[in-house]
This record gives structure tokens, C-alpha cells and sequence, in this order.
């Protein structure tokens, strides 16, 4: 199985649908989405083989989302239009996708020291 609407970079756009309507990447969506896949494959719910690569990208695609500062960009502004989105628009909700996802992708792939999935 392939993660259809992720873009070429890894990250989802706004509108799933119609990714050329807001091609702006969007990192807090792309966190979370990150974040449900490494935590299904994590847990087993999901299988690696069909979602490692698209893991894998998206994480690629987020870190990229962050500046030579730390600083998250491409955050969709709360109640903002996406269509104005870039590199400079952070939110902490975003960082905290971008945190949930890092934490599922430690344990996806195994770093020394990481909590096992559930279950295990």
C-alpha cells in the first residue's frame, strides 16, 4: 500500500484532494499524519513493509521544515487561509506533531534505549 496523497518532498499538502490548490507544504498536518503511521506500524496495527517508505519520507520532508534556527516553519496558521503559508509561519501546535512524530520514529526504528511498542 502507497500513501497516495503525500507530495514528491513527504509531506501532505492541505487539501488532500487537490494538492495543487495549496502546494505549500504543511508540516502540522504532515506531523500528525507522520505520526498515526509510525504509531500503526509501531503497534503492529500496520504493516512495515507497506508503510516504511513513507515513513521514511516524511520524516525526510519535516526535518526539512526546520530552519538553520530550530525553528518549525510551514505551520498552517490557526483560522489562517493555507494558501499564505510558508517557511516563516510556526505554531506550537505544530512543533508538538513534529514531537510526536519524532517519538514514534525513534521507536520505529529502533534507537538504543527507545520504549518497545505496546504490547511487546
Amino acid at each position: 500500500m502507497s500513501c497516495n496523497f503525500q507530495g514528491e518532498d513527504g509531506l501532505w499538502r492541505a487539501s488532500l484532494l487537490d494538492p495543487d490548490s495549496f502546494p505549500a507544504p504543511e508540516s502540522s498536518g504532515s506531523g500528525f499524519i507522520l505520526y498515526g503511521l509510525a504509531w500503526g506500524v509501531n503497534q503492529k496495527i500496520l504493516s512495515q513493509a507497506d508503510y516504511e517508505p513513507a515513513i521514511r519520507k516524511a520524516w525526510q520532508g519535516l526535518v526539512h521544515c526546520v530552519d538553520a534556527n530550530g525553528r518549525l516553519g510551514f505551520v498552517q496558521p490557526i483560522g489562517a487561509n493555507p494558501a499564505t503559508l510558508n517557511a516563516t509561519d510556526s505554531e506550537v501546535y505544530g512543533v508538538g506533531a513534529f514531537l510526536l512524530a519524532g517519538s514514534e520514529v525513534y521507536r520505529f526504528a529502533g534507537a538504543p534505549g527507545a520504549s518497545p511498542p505496546l504490547g511487546q
